[in-house]
């Protein structure tokens, strides 16, 4: 199943100027999902990280690959609207800088799977160049628990 980017910004929590997720390319609920997200020269952030060089932060990429895991979990179908996936910890790797220009895809699998945790592999790539990689971990909550 793919998910345009109207599908995504309907389902995300996060919202303008904070989703890191253009498109699903695909997904196998609760199993696998494949995102891209496309990194343009006018991204906010870029006003302060570097404007010399801009370079996409490693806290944006990992950014996008908790968001790309929340849809893994949430679709619009999903009659559980009220549970919230709050990333709790992270297991990151950098290998490559990310920049304007580039389309990075974010793959994301399932380790473990419960009521009040997910555990999931999370990769971003640059072409077919691994720029991260790691580890992540989240809470589920229900939003009256907050």
């Amino acid at each position: 199943m793919s998910m345009d980017f109207q599908q995504v910004n309907s389902v995300l929590p996060q919202k303008f100027p904070l989703i890191m997720v253009d498109k699903v390319l695909e997904r196998v609920a609760g199993e696998r999902i494949v995102c891209v997200k496309n990194v343009t020269g006018n991204e906010m952030v870029f006003l302060g990280h570097f404007p010399g060089y801009a370079i996409f932060p490693g806290v944006y990429i990992t950014e996008a690959l908790a968001q790309s895991a929340i849809l893994l979990f949430k679709d619009e179908d999903t009659q559980d609207t009220d549970s919230l996936y709050l990333l709790y910890s992270t297991k990151m790797t950098f290998k490559s800088v990310v920049v304007p220009g580039d389309q990075m895809r974010m793959e994301i699998e399932t380790q473990k799977a419960t009521k009040l945790g997910i555990i999931v592999d999370a990769k971003a790539y640059v072409d077919d160049k691994v720029v991260a990689k790691g580890e992540l971990i989240f809470s589920v909550k229900k939003s009256e628990d907050i």
